[in-house]
């Protein structure tokens, strides 16, 4: 959305996600004022999206039972994500400070493409999953240039997904859908 104006944006952000359990946020809220930029921490809307869905000014519910719909059967197993770094993405204003993988996940990539595949079954149009840059956002500010080291590696088992309503301006995020991914254990 980077070239869109704030008064263009849309109202609502539909995604997928996978939602840190409360440990890793309380983790996440301990280092912060170490690692952090001391740009205010997000940890009320802390997730990693696995796959973006539309923006809109208003939810449909028809679309919301439609996706939940789509997923009705999904399965995929449980799997461990583990982040070791802080970065800041590019931006115009204000920067994305995210928490990074070493490198690309495959089985979160995989996620990404089943959940498509789920989804193209009542969407034949939408769009083939791209690649999943796995991060979690923290903040937003000035950033910083390279990569700053954790620590030590905070990660989580990835359990369920869930299908989010990101309402623009706000910085609350609505669960509409859950999805629990199989045992993997």
């Amino acid at each position: 959305m980077g070239g869109y104006r704030i008064s263009d944006w849309p109202r609502h952000i539909l995604f997928f996600a996978a939602v840190p359990p409360p440990p890793f946020i309380r983790h996440v809220r301990q280092i912060w004022p170490l690692v952090g930029t001391g740009d205010r921490l997000r940890d009320k809307t802390l997730h990693m999206t696995i796959l973006p869905v539309i923006g809109d000014d208003e939810v449909d519910p028809g679309l919301v039972r439609a996706l939940s719909g789509a997923l009705a059967g999904f399965s995929f197993p449980s799997f461990d994500i583990t982040f070791d770094r802080m970065m800041t993405f590019r931006a115009k204003k204000k920067r994305p400070i995210v928490l990074r993988t070493p490198e690309t996940d495959i089985l979160v990539d995989q996620l990404a493409r089943t959940v498509g595949r789920a989804l193209t079954g009542t969407f034949p149009k939408f769009p083939k999953p791209g690649r999943v840059t796995p991060h979690v956002t923290l903040a937003y500010g000035a950033g910083f240039d390279g990569e700053r080291l954790l620590p030590a590696p905070l990660g989580w088992r990835i359990r369920d997904i869930a299908l989010i309503d990101s309402v623009q301006g706000e910085g609350r995020h609505i669960h509409l859908a859950r999805w629990r991914l199989g045992t993997g254990d």
